[in-house]
């Protein structure tokens, strides 16, 4: 069964929030995945202060964390996501949909003992591909990991 409510942009990033601070305080890392760039800068702009988080996010077009906005590099990406954010206990990472696909996010021995990445989709991908590797972000390597699909109607 699947049920559809319509409710205002702003619960819903509001439940993206509280979602992401229970698994956080389990001392895992939470990966959101947002259809567009728009999306994820709305909600960026908007909540990741609420989330206590160090700031970072990705898109196919810059890199913004501690050190400022960057011009996206693949480079200067893997770097980031194996060695300094995604994966670490504690870390919230807000990716665009395309990181779904050929980014192998690793997570520190700390985050899989306590249950692995948790991923938050917040749309459904019309490339069934894409759809299927994000769904892959949880559990790398045959770790465990866990997955929400929280999504909002376009119109509200």
């Amino acid at each position: 069964m699947i049920l559809l409510l319509k409710i205002p942009k702003k619960d819903w990033f509001d439940t993206i929030v509280i979602r992401s601070r229970g698994i956080l305080k389990d001392d895992r890392a939470v990966l959101i995945f947002f259809d567009t760039e728009e999306l994820l800068e709305e909600f960026y702009k908007s909540y990741s202060g609420d989330l206590g988080i160090i700031h970072f996010y990705i898109t196919q077009n810059k890199i913004i964390d501690d050190k400022g906005t960057r011009e996206y590099k693949d480079d200067i990406v893997e770097k980031l996501i194996k060695d300094e954010y995604a994966g670490h206990h504690g870390h919230v990472i807000l990716l665009t949909k395309e990181f779904g696909r050929d980014v192998d996010f690793q997570a520190e021995a700390k985050v899989n003992d306590k249950g692995g990445i948790h991923v938050i989709q917040t749309f459904f991908s019309m490339n069934v591909k894409q759809e299927i590797q994000i769904k892959e972000r949880t559990a790398r390597k045959d770790e465990t990991g866990s997955l929400l699909i929280d999504l909002v109607s376009r119109t509200s």
